[in-house]
Parts: C-alpha cells; structure tokens; sequence
C-alpha cells in the first residue's frame, strides 16, 4: 500500500497537467496547473480552443471567480481550424502551425502562442513583442471537452525577437471558460 501511495504522489507531482522546457526572455515556467477551454460563437459553436500553462495551481477555480493570479508566468495557446470558406471549425486533433498573426488568409490548422509574466499589479513584466510565437507547431494528439476532459499533446516554438525556443507537453484539464469576464481581480 505504501508503495502504490508513492507511487500516486509522484504521479500527481509530475503530471501536473505537463511540461515547459526553455526559457522566453530569460524566465523559465515551472508548470504547476494547466487548463483548457472552448471558444463559441453566438449560436454555442465552438470556434477554438485556449490552453494555459500556469506557475500557479488552481488556475480553473481562480479563472471562473474572475480573479488574476498576481506575480505569475504562464504560456497560452490559441488554436483554430479555419476552413476554406474562413469559417472557424472545432478545434480536433491534429498539428496546428504557429503564426504571429491570423490574417484573412489564413485556413487549416493555426495557432497563436503568447508568454507572459506578470508583477504584483499584474502588470506584464515583458515587452509584447518579446512573448509572442513566431513560429512552430502545437500537435493535439487528445481533445475531450466533457467535464474531467483532457486536452493532451507537444509543442515546440519559437518565441519573441529573440527567438526563445521552447518545447514541452499538454495535459491540459477542461475548464468552462465560457462565462470569464474581461478584466479579472488581481489576487
């Protein structure tokens, strides 16, 4: 029984919903929580799914409260399968090639990935244009949306004008991040 109790707590302690190797402008990310939700238009269809890799636990609860954790890092994803037509379709597994930016152009798979670091104010601590994606790929090996869901996978990138690079896994939990509020407390 101990043995399996060990075993269990090392589980938890290195599946804390995946890895982050690298550093952006310096600053590396200890993930301590991850999560991940759906983006809907109007009418309830999904259009994208968001990842967060955070430093900080808890991130759902804190998230859906409307609350900002203070002096923290983290490393967001944006994914999209935009169709011919430009209609946005739910996000699947599947590789999702990173851009700086969606333009009116763009269809297939894309994503958008942005890191952050924020100070006590909650105030980012790191120039914009030093934590965005340039480029790279996020692979969704597993999109479960249901409560308890898991969206699992890698990714590697290349970061801001330094070109940071980056890589690591998701095992992201799925969170209802459909009634999140624009400007969240600063806790």
């Amino acid at each position: 029984m101990h043995r399996i109790s060990l075993f269990l707590a090392f589980a938890a302690l290195t599946g804390c919903g995946g890895s982050f190797s690298g550093t952006v402008n310096g600053i590396p990310l200890s993930v301590q929580d991850s999560i991940f939700g759906l983006l809907k238009d109007d009418q309830g269809k999904s259009t994208g799914l968001v990842i967060f890799l955070a430093d900080k636990p808890g991130l759902c609860d804190k998230l859906k409260a409307n609350r900002e954790p203070k002096n923290s890092t983290s490393f967001t994803f944006l994914l999209a399968n935009i169709a011919n037509d430009g209609s946005q379709l739910a996000p699947s597994t599947g590789d999702y090639t990173i851009t700086s930016n969606f333009g009116a152009s763009t269809r297939g798979n894309v994503g958008i990935a942005s890191f952050s670091k924020t100070d006590g104010n909650c105030t980012a601590t790191i120039q914009s244009a030093n934590t965005t994606g340039q480029s790279g790929v996020v692979k969704l090996s597993g999109v479960n949306s249901s409560s308890g869901g898991q969206a699992t996978g890698s990714f590697d990138i290349t970061v801001g004008t330094q070109n940071d690079k980056v890589t690591g896994t998701i095992a992201a939990t799925y969170c209802d991040i459909s009634k999140l509020q624009a400007n969240p407390n600063c806790e």
